[in-house]
């Protein structure tokens, strides 16, 4: 690789003392160095930016409790060519991950981004994080409506949307339509800064639903760990935090426009509260992989259409 761009990659925090030792370990690890790193800090009140300061880092503050407005401020502030988006809660397993990731973007401009095809799987893990890890999704209704982004942990091909442009022994090109684009997340998404010169609000998967009829998404065929619950209680409070913000973003007609119709997500609900399918799916992949965390599949897919509906009422009063 002849060129060797700067990449500046952006990590916005708030009060994560527990994971982003685990995160910036495996930054600077990797085997690409030409990189920046800015943490975008929420007002954390615990230990994190003692111990972020323990690396070679550009610290800025937000103060708006929204990571959207945190990773706009790392842009604006960025030096580098191409932009890495990674949350605390993960941890790039390969270490070859970033040469990989730089190497397509750099000999394919029709690439708009990068990131992994799947999600670290550990039975070191706790059990609401290694159904995470299984599924590749945390919400059955992404996975009902068949628009989540990572496979699932046993599977060895692409299954999910898109149309396959190009398949190597270490990454697939996927194109997407704009209405099909998947639930795309900053758990280690490498693209170029470029693409933001005119945006001034940024949300993730709303950006790349607009980019989507104008170039393909590469995904590389490894792992990234994304310790993203402790419990099922954090789960939940996660999960219910989340779609509050979905709404949110609905009234500020700042949401993700998905090819929803009425008629998919009637299917949906009904799908996950008569358990029979849930029930199935949970258990045709404990045959794959042997681990009970299938079986929290049955459970959740039970809950996650209350709290949808749940959220949906209060957004509109």
């Amino acid at each position: 690789m002849i060129n060797k761009p700067k990449v500046s990659i952006i990590i916005p925090v708030y009060n994560e003392e527990r994971k982003i030792k685990n995160c910036l370990d495996s930054i600077f690890s990797q085997s690409y160095k030409d990189f920046e790193v800015l943490i975008i800090d929420d007002n954390s009140t615990d230990k994190t930016l003692e111990i972020v300061r323990n690396y070679k880092v550009r610290i800025l503050k937000n103060g708006k409790k929204d990571y959207d407005i945190g990773k706009a401020i790392g842009i604006k502030n960025s030096k580098g060519e191409y932009l890495l988006f990674i949350d605390a809660d993960n941890r790039l397993v390969d270490k070859n991950w970033l040469t990989k990731a730089v190497e397509v973007l750099d000999s394919k401009p029709e690439v708009l981004g990068v990131e992994s095809w799947k999600f670290f799987y550990s039975k070191q893990h706790n059990l609401a994080n290694r159904y995470h890890e299984l599924f590749g999704n945390a919400d059955p209704a992404v996975f009902y409506l068949k628009n989540q982004a990572h496979l699932q942990s046993w599977e060895k091909i692409w299954k999910l949307k898109g149309d396959i442009v190009e398949d190597k022994e270490d990454y697939v090109i996927v194109r997407f339509k704009q209405n099909e684009v998947p639930t795309i997340g900053p758990q280690g998404f490498l693209t170029r800064k470029e693409y933001f010169k005119d945006e001034k609000v940024f949300q993730h998967i709303e950006f790349f639903i607009n980019k989507a009829e104008k170039g393909n998404f590469c995904f590389l065929k490894n792992e990234v760990e994304h310790l993203a619950v402790e419990n099922i209680k954090d789960w939940i409070k996660k999960f219910e935090r989340n779609i509050e913000h979905y709404f949110s973003d609905m009234r500020k007609i700042k949401q993700k426009r998905y090819d929803l119709n009425l008629a998919k997500m009637i299917y949906a609900f009904f799908i996950m509260i008569s358990l029979a399918k849930p029930i199935y799916d949970a258990v045709k992949r404990y045959i794959h992989i042997r681990d009970r965390a299938w079986f929290l599949h049955i459970y959740i897919s039970f809950i996650v259409p209350w709290i949808y509906a749940w959220q949906f009422i209060k957004s509109k009063f």
